[in-house]
């Protein structure tokens, strides 16, 4: 699977606000790095919206 799909199908099952270690509960065989890749990613492409910085991010669909 990758980010993409993941992103798609996280957002599909989490219509709210999330944080980074929301995301990796919910996919438990990926890394700590992977998963901030995946968000990263996700906001770059307008998939979700970031706010906050550090440790107070949080994220949520578009």
């Amino acid at each position: 699977m990758n980010e993409e799909d993941r992103i798609h199908l996280f957002l599909e099952t989490n219509k709210s606000e999330f944080t980074r270690k929301d995301y990796m509960t919910y996919f438990k065989d990926i890394s700590s790095a992977t998963a901030s890749r995946d968000l990263k990613n996700a906001v770059e492409n307008k998939i979700i919206i970031k706010s906050g910085d550090k440790k107070t991010t949080t994220y949520k669909p578009k």
